[in-house]
């Protein structure tokens, strides 16, 4: 694995990168020794700037509340407590079951509409009391504020749920000429989308839906199972490329613990095990794209059904779907499946000895000399992870983000991305990226996820730009930090909890126990003087770095 990251925040002691790797020489970009000078004096006043700036704000706030709870507070008491329950839902999200499903967070978000909007017009110190002296209005404006709620949310969902992966056109059209019958693939296709939207009702609530329409929508359910099951392998693989399959997940139910009446199972059994065999790697990328999308906790069979597909992929398909699920350029990669969605780890563990096995039978063809060894020394496969701030981007010397102040604030790197395309491509197979080839570039954030892709949204959206018009030769995935990691340095001014997130993730990703050595080199754009480097006490450490060529 190639890596580069800003010197700054490195956690790795010298001892543990000597276990891993020895890196190779890395790309060096001298400060000059004003600016030096200058980073010196402005860490500690920057640092210092931004507690004063927390405490200001949080003294500022603290007033508000005294004056607010002074003036209502019966109606300040019934908000602090709403609010204390939204923060604690959306800071433990994949721990409470109320995240389990989709479902369960509508319920969620529309009852606690429903609260804060009776809170408002209900309660006798609130200014806009309005049900004290008129009910039906009052009513009238609950009801349909949390209307408004409950539907904006599955707006929300609707969006992400319809959106397809955005893999590139051509690998998405591969499967176009590997049959003779287009036509009865695209016919069955939009038989497919026909029966899911007479039972996607925009205006009406599934679970409501169902009571009143339910022989029409378990005909219908009926209707695409046997489609699926009697498509033929390439008209199946075309159906799965082209149909919305985390809406068609979403939208079929399991209407009873009767094994007819549960369409969704029968719907994800039949994909996932009975005709798992006939999908391309496409489709099963796709397959656990919906599946991550539906959420893995929404169905207490969907994380054997993840252990299968993958299990039953092997040798390079098995490196071809990792990166598929990785390209998206999307939360839902694969690190996020294996070490977020699973949460049985005897399941967690079958994946990663089963990724291990196959990555030692790839190596061991490679040494060999094999014909499959040969075909896939035309690959470098090799996983490209990078930092972001002075490495992608440059911070503008702007704290905390990092030091380098020869380039404005977010001012993209000249030859950074050839650089990425470069190592992700290696010294073997052609000399030019064609567009059937899948990336392999991962980003380290210290940015704390937070509830869905609320805080990694405007960095994929970065990412799809300079993918769409920059040059960068892939969508990327990225490794996001945490929130207690964030909190250390709002409330502490530490950075070392973010880095040694960061240093987490990288260890998940390499999966550490089963591939001490998987680091093939390591490349540190130097944003100031060694002496500060992390981990730093005197000249000897200077020395020994230098001899594992850092």
């Amino acid at each position: 694995m190639a890596f580069t990251m800003q010197t700054q925040v490195d956690v790795a002691s010298p001892a543990s990168l000597s276990l891993r790797a020895t890196p190779a020489s890395p790309q060096v970009v001298p400060a000059s020794t004003p600016t030096r000078r200058k980073l010196k004096k402005s860490e500690p006043n920057n640092s210092a700037l931004v507690l004063v700036a927390v405490i200001f704000f949080g003294v500022l706030l603290a007033l508000l509340l005294m004056a607010f709870f002074a003036y209502a507070p019966l109606l300040c008491a019934s908000w602090l407590g709403i609010f204390y329950v939204i923060g604690l839902y959306v800071s433990t999200e994949s721990k409470w079951r109320w995240h389990d499903a989709q479902e369960f967070e509508n319920r969620f978000w529309t009852a606690t509409a429903f609260m804060f909007s009776a809170a408002v017009l209900y309660i006798k110190d609130s200014p806009l009391a309005v049900g004290q002296w008129n009910s039906t209005l009052g009513l009238v404006l609950v009801f349909g504020f949390t209307s408004s709620v409950h539907y904006f949310d599955r707006f929300l969902h609707r969006q992400k749920i319809s959106r397809r992966p955005r893999l590139k056109e051509t690998t998405r059209q591969l499967s176009h000429n590997l049959f003779k019958y287009k036509a009865t693939a695209e016919e069955k296709t939009q038989l497919v989308m026909e029966c899911v939207s007479r039972i996607d009702r925009h205006y009406l609530p599934s679970t409501i839906n169902n009571m009143i329409n339910h022989a029409e929508v378990k005909r219908r359910e009926l209707k695409i199972y046997r489609i699926l099951a009697g498509a033929a392998k390439d008209e199946l693989n075309y159906i799965m490329t082209h149909t919305q399959l985390a809406l068609l997940f979403y939208k079929v139910k399991d209407h009873s613990r009767v094994r007819e009446d549960q369409s969704r199972t029968l719907i994800l059994d039949l994909l996932c095990t009975t005709r798992l065999a006939d999908l391309s790697v496409m489709s099963r990328a796709l397959l656990l794209d919906a599946l991550m999308v539906m959420k893995i906790s929404a169905h207490p069979m969907a994380e054997k059904w993840v252990r299968n597909i993958i299990l039953k992929t092997q040798g390079d398909d098995l490196s071809n779907l990792k990166m598929y699920t990785d390209a998206k350029g999307d939360i839902h990669s694969m690190h996020k499946l294996v070490f977020n969605d699973i949460r049985d780890s005897t399941i967690r563990a079958d994946i990663l000895s089963h990724i291990q096995r196959e990555a030692s039978v790839q190596i061991a063809h490679m040494r060999l000399g094999t014909k499959r060894g040969r075909t896939r020394k035309q690959q470098a496969w090799r996983k490209v992870l990078s930092d972001v701030d002075d490495t992608l981007y440059s911070s503008g010397g702007s704290y905390p983000a990092g030091l380098d102040t020869r380039y404005p604030r977010h001012t993209l790197y000249p030859g950074v991305l050839p650089f990425y395309r470069e190592l992700d491509m290696g010294t073997v197979g052609p000399d030019e990226w064609t567009e059937d080839h899948v990336g392999n570039l991962v980003f380290l954030s210290a940015r704390p996820h937070v509830y869905k892709d609320v805080s990694e949204k405007k960095s994929y959206a970065k990412f799809a730009v300079l993918h769409e018009k920059m040059g960068m030769h892939t969508l990327p995935t990225m490794l996001a930090g945490n929130l207690t990691s964030g909190r250390a340095f709002m409330w502490q001014g530490d950075l070392e909890p973010m880095a040694q997130k960061k240093f987490e993730n990288f260890s998940e990703l390499i999966v550490e126990k089963f591939g001490p050595d998987a680091l093939e080199a390591g490349f540190f754009h130097r944003v100031q003087p060694m002496e500060k480097m992390f981990n730093y006490h005197s000249k000897e450490d200077l020395e020994r770095w230098r001899k594992m060529n850092i």
